[in-house]
């Protein structure tokens, strides 16, 4: 028998661990899920149902955001199948493990075999490789095996699990010219959100800016990033306006580089509208990079962090971001008042992303990605699901072409039209790489 049949994989529900060590075999059927936050009441919903209806025997969850006051959201996914758990608990913005097994099946000392022997295998690789669907461990890069390491970027789990990679780091200058600015009007924004963006494509070294982002502010008690002494104007332009459109932008630069950084932001925003509301702040990179954190903390504060986050992350072609900002922002957030709501708004370049990717994108060569990062109650969250749903009706009778980012659909016809020319390139893959159709079932792209 060989060392180890198959590897976990997201929602992986029909997975046997085979391991020999020490003379210890474990088999087990397993149920493992990159949940991306467990606060969105149908992952919860999925994940206690796939446990009850499948009966597996051990539940792995990653990206779960629990923290260690929140055992009573594990405690229900259990039942009387899974007894025993283990939660690593998130800390800051990002990570969240949790086990659950049941201790007649997997017991003490298979889970010490199981473990020494992922750790001495570990060990022996020391480049990027990606587990797939038949269970083997595969390197892969651009140059090799080409074809599952574009599959797996945007994937969705459907090909194989990415155990390792390697980043490449550079040197990182030590402080931030970091700007905010405020605009009225929507077409003024993107216009100049577009200019920035031009910037460093037009340039064979690329250096200003180095970050860009877009949020709507609507929601005149939270105000927190500005000075104190300039809320009350900003709040009354909110109650004037309803939205104030946020262009934040961030270089990035060191003692030696400041004047000439100085003079070139100068002339760059000079480029740029008339804008008498410009916000800056000159703060460390490490100051800069931990800035979620910061806004963390203010959602603590006001209750807002451990709760349901019904979350809508869209695609939106250029040619529909006016009629968006005017059906969705200004119609359906503001007349139904969601003011409090985190939307996030900025353009992308199309050949910025490889077509090669299985991740889909909108057909043009500008688009916008649009975020709705929504906090809700434990009784409340169907508000803002319908919300979300309201606004995917709302493209789709207006033709607006806008992709799910990380999304979900009901049906395989749904994800046929999701991938639209991409879909008979992911089915090869798929019958490929995981020709049991073992990965990521609950997603229904194939089962």
């Amino acid at each position: 028998m060989r060392r180890i049949g198959t590897v976990l994989g997201p929602c992986n529900v029909r997975l046997v661990l085979a391991l020999r060590s020490g003379g210890v075999f474990v088999f087990m059927d397993s149920i493992s899920w990159n949940v991306w936050c467990l606060g969105q009441p149908e992952k919860r919903r999925a994940i206690s149902k796939l446990v009850k209806k499948l009966k597996r025997y051990f539940l792995f969850l990653q990206e779960s955001k629990v923290r260690a006051e929140d055992y009573r959201l594990v405690n229900a996914f259990g039942g009387r199948i899974l007894t025993k758990g283990m939660i690593v608990y998130v800390i800051g913005s990002y990570g969240g493990l949790i086990s659950l097994w049941n201790e007649d099946v997997f017991t003490a000392k298979e889970r010490v075999a199981l473990w020494e022997f992922l750790v001495a295998n570990q060990r022996k690789f020391t480049v990027p490789w990606i587990v797939g669907g038949k269970g083997e461990l595969v390197t892969c890069s651009k140059q090799q095996n080409s074809e599952l390491f574009y599959g797996v970027l945007g994937g969705l789990g459907q090909f194989g699990i990415i155990t390792r990679a390697r980043i490449i780091l550079e040197p990182a200058n030590p402080r931030v010219k970091w700007y905010r600015l405020l605009y009225t009007d929507f077409v003024t924004f993107s216009e100049d959100q577009e200019t920035l963006m031009a910037v460093n494509e037009s340039s064979s070294t690329p250096q200003f800016p180095n970050y860009l982002e877009g949020q709507l502010l609507m929601d005149p008690n939270s105000l927190d990033v500005y000075p104190p002494e300039d809320r009350p104007r900003i709040a009354s332009l909110i109650k004037q306006y309803g939205i104030l459109y946020v262009l934040e932008t961030a270089t990035y630069y060191d003692v030696g580089t400041k004047h000439s950084v100085d003079k070139k932001l100068h002339q760059l925003f000079k480029s740029l509208s008339s804008l008498p509301n410009i916000y800056t702040r000159d703060v460390t990179y490490v100051e800069f990079l931990n800035r979620v954190h910061t806004e963390e903390l203010i959602l603590r504060q006001k209750g807002l962090w451990d709760v349901p986050h019904p979350w809508l992350n869209l695609f939106i072609p250029k040619s529909g971001i006016q009629a968006f900002n005017n059906g969705v922002f200004k119609n359906i957030l503001l007349k139904q008042n969601f003011t409090t709501s985190i939307v996030l708004v900025y353009p992308m370049y199309r050949n910025k992303w490889d077509d090669n990717m299985s991740a889909v994108i909108p057909d043009e060569e500008i688009f916008y990605t649009a975020g709705f990062l929504d906090a809700s109650g434990f009784d409340n969250w169907k508000v803002f699901d319908n919300k979300n749903k309201e606004i995917l009706e709302f493209c789709d009778k207006g033709g607006i072409k806008v992709k799910k980012y990380l999304g979900y659909h009901d049906s395989k016809e749904e994800w046929i039209n999701h991938f639209g020319s991409k879909w008979k390139t992911f089915l090869d893959r798929k019958n490929q790489y995981d020709p049991k159709m073992i990965l990521s079932p609950g997603q229904k792209i194939f089962n």
